[in-house]
């Protein structure tokens, strides 16, 4: 299962949309503190967070500490336009924005796949 967090609801739908058609579980949501809740009751199912990185009640970064606290199995995809600072090891990666439905399944896949994070 794949969380999607985006301030931008439109965008969330959309990111949705594009996981589902590649055939993704998938939630999503526009409300950081919503994400934490959906991750913590689905915490045996979820392998994936793709959060934006600049949202005004909590931002990306902070989310991927909270549920990576809560299920550290879980392997995160910021979703910016800014990418200082945002990278640690393998645990965190980065698809820019904008980007293209190609873009962002091929990230999925390496991410999912990545046997370090």
């Amino acid at each position: 299962m794949i969380l999607v967090v985006d301030d931008e609801p439109a965008i969330a739908r959309m990111v949705k949309q594009l996981l589902e058609d590649a055939g993704y579980l998938v939630l999503a949501t526009s409300d950081p503190h919503e994400a934490v809740l959906l991750a913590k009751e689905n915490a045996s199912e979820l392998r994936l967070l793709v959060t934006d990185v600049k949202m005004p009640k909590m931002n990306g970064r902070d989310l991927a500490t909270v549920v990576l606290a809560e299920n550290p199995e879980v392997k995160c995809i910021f979703i910016s336009g800014y990418t200082d600072g945002l990278l640690d090891g393998g645990r965190h990666h980065l698809i820019a924005k904008p980007f293209s439905h190609q873009d962002l399944t091929i990230k999925v896949e390496e991410v999912l796949h990545c046997k370090s994070g």
